[in-house]
């Protein structure tokens, strides 16, 4: 359980950009996003009360700065990989209908000295890979590479990354690893093969089952409050919607 390469592609217009603006695709806002889903999923187990049992499996993952853990490194390296070079990087022009609307915020907006050019991004598809390996001289580190892929699946499946991710841009496709998947995750598919709404819905429960099972393992289940104090996917707090569009493009 040493590497583990998974290609990914953006299917939504993906805005993350660094200091200069131009769009820049780096590991660490990749683990950004990794250690939300794996937070929302271990929240789903150990629930938003006993915050501090919380922390110290999260951290037992992706590590921590200071605190309790004594500023813990991760076990986890994640790199993230691309053939597609650019020196051209298209600059966000609405077509203000439809799904472009919820970009707005992306768009040129401004006057004279308060005038905010628009917003770059990653053109869909924009192909990359995330390899996750272990840290040499980390030990042993399974389960920790074993959560951290539960996290990306939740991550391609129900997330997106950079700008307005919670508005569908940086929406991800996944194809299978390169490597067979740890046995807590066995039958876990990344590439999902629904046609239909109500196929995707019955797959996504599939995966999330599993994800759920491995991370109960060892763990006694505690009820989140509600509202939870954070995003947290448990049944009693969280509803995922799967809608469709018939030939017309109606909902």
């Amino acid at each position: 359980m040493g590497r583990y390469t998974i290609p990914i592609q953006t299917v939504t217009p993906l805005f993350l950009a660094g200091a200069d603006q131009f769009p820049e695709l780096r590991a660490p806002s990749v683990r950004g996003a990794l250690r939300y889903w794996l937070r929302a999923g271990l929240g789903g187990v150990l629930g938003d009360r006993k915050l501090d049992e919380l922390r110290k499996a999260e951290c037992e993952v992706f590590g921590s700065a200071s605190g309790d853990m004594e500023g813990s490194a991760s076990p986890i390296v994640i790199r993230v990989t691309s053939d597609q070079v650019s020196n051209h990087w298209p600059a966000w022009k609405p077509a203000r209908k439809g799904r472009d609307y919820l970009y707005w915020s992306m768009s040129a907006s401004g006057k004279a000295q308060n005038y905010r050019p628009p917003r770059c991004y990653f053109a869909p598809p924009y192909r990359w890979s995330l390899d996750l390996s272990v840290r040499p001289g980390a030990g042993a580190a399974d389960q920790a590479v074993v959560q951290t892929l539960a996290a990306l699946w939740l991550l391609v499946q129900l997330g997106g990354l950079g700008a307005r991710s919670r508005r569908t841009a940086g929406s991800l496709a996944a194809s299978e690893p390169q490597e067979e998947l740890p046995a807590s995750l066995s039958g876990l598919r990344f590439a999902l093969q629904a046609a239909t709404a109500s196929e995707l819905s019955t797959e996504l429960s599939r995966g999330l089952g599993i994800v759920r099972c491995m991370f109960q393992q060892g763990r006694s289940e505690i009820q989140p409050g509600s509202p939870a104090a954070f995003d947290i996917l448990h049944p009693a707090v969280c509803r995922i919607w799967v809608l469709s569009a018939d030939r017309s493009g109606a909902p």
